[in-house]
C-alpha cells in the first residue's frame, strides 16, 4: 500500500537483514560440499583421540564427544568444591587461563566445552588440546 499509516516501521529488526541473509547462504553452500562431512569426522576423531589420551588423567573427569563438541569437567574436590558443578567458582578462572592462551572456551563452572569453529585445523586443536593438559 502507498499508505504510510499501514508501514511497518520496525521490520530491520532480525528479518531478512542482507548481510546475515548473505552469510547464512555462503553457510549452507559450505555445509553442502562433500568435504564438510569430512571436516565433521576431522574433528570428531581428534576429540576422540584426545579423550583416549586423557582417560587416566585424574584432573580430567567426564570426557565426552557430541558430533564436534568436546566436554569434560576439571576436578575440583581437592579445593572441597563439588566435582561437577555449574556454578563452581572455578569457572573464571578456567575462563581467564585459557584467554590467556589465546583461546575463547565455555566453561561452565569446572564444565568445559570446546566448540571450534569448521575451520579449525588439526594444529590449533592439538594447540588447546596442550592447553588443556597444561592447565
Amino acid at each position: 500500500s502507498d499508505d504510510r499509516t499501514k508501514t511497518f516501521f520496525h521490520g530491520h529488526s532480525y528479518t531478512a537483514n542482507p548481510l546475515a541473509c548473505a552469510a547464512a547462504n555462503a553457510s549452507l553452500d559450505l555445509i553442502e560440499k562433500k568435504e564438510f562431512k569430512q571436516t565433521l569426522k576431522r574433528i570428531q576423531y581428534k576429540h576422540l583421540t584426545f579423550i583416549k589420551e586423557i582417560k587416566d588423567n585424574p584432573k580430567i573427569q567426564n570426557a565426552r564427544v557430541s558430533g564436534t563438541i568436546l566436554a569434560f569437567e576439571l576436578e575440583t574436590s581437592n579445593l572441597n568444591r563439588q566435582s561437577s558443578n555449574y556454578l563452581n567458582p572455578l569457572r573464571n578462572k578456567i575462563y581467564d587461563y585459557f584467554i590467556s592462551k589465546g583461546f575463547l572456551l565455555r566453561p561452565l563452572g569446572n564444565t568445559v566445552y570446546l566448540m571450534p569453529p569448521y575451520c579449525i585445523t588439526n594444529q590449533e586443536l592439538d594447540n588447546i588440546y596442550n592447553a588443556v593438559l597444561s592447565y
